[in-house]
């Protein structure tokens, strides 16, 4: 299965006058779904996982607002908009555990080392798959899929030394050495992306 970045928009953007929040389940799985409830699972307002999800799907920079969000209930606990039930939950373990649960449909955002399951499922984005493999699975990763250009929600570290004795130079050591090594899997280095490299810039998205 497939997302469309505008569908998720729909879902995430503050705004229960649309397909997704009348219809629900069946804004994302057809007619026959319409009027049951759909679960978005998205993240607390402090996480980097939810503001990476609405640079990307919302185009947000960082620390922005030009689009209202759905607002986030408590953490642990869910508001229902119409046919959609939003839940703000406090980390990646919180979707997974909400999105294996049996009898609702839901969605979430989480990022790449998380292995599907048979209770939940990667869907693809714009129809590129999060990895090489439709449903990633244990030594499968995202490195191609980024690389290539095919699969573009992405960000990129950066270090930023503060201002203690020797962090400078300590900062200097570990990356030097980080990148005398093969990258690890799951994760690769500015060189890998070439054309693809947000320059350090984690905010920026579709930057290609």
């Amino acid at each position: 299965p497939t997302i469309s970045k505008g569908q998720m928009a729909t879902i995430m953007a503050n705004n229960e006058f649309n397909a997704a929040y009348q219809n629900g389940a069946g804004f994302l799985g057809g007619s026959a779904l319409n009027g049951v409830e759909l679960e978005y699972n998205r993240r607390a307002s402090t996480s980097g996982t939810q503001a990476a999800a609405q640079a990307y799907f919302l185009g947000l920079q960082c620390n922005s607002t030009p689009i209202a969000i759905v607002d986030a209930p408590a953490v642990g606990s869910s508001n229902v908009i119409e046919k959609i039930r939003v839940f703000a939950h406090a980390g990646t373990g919180d979707v997974r555990t909400r999105l294996a649960a049996a009898g609702v449909y839901g969605i979430g955002i989480m990022s790449g080392e998380n292995n599907g399951t048979s209770t939940w499922r990667w869907l693809r984005v714009q129809g590129a798959p999060m990895g090489e493999n439709a449903a990633p699975g244990a030594g499968v990763t995202n490195r191609a899929s980024v690389i290539n250009g095919s699969y573009d929600f992405y960000f990129e570290s950066k270090v930023a030394p503060g201002t203690a004795a020797g962090s400078s130079a300590f900062w200097s050591a570990v990356t030097g050495k980080l990148n005398t090594l093969p990258a690890p899997v799951g994760l690769l280095n500015a060189a890998d992306l070439g054309t693809y490299n947000k320059g350090g810039t984690a905010c920026q998205f579709n930057s290609r």
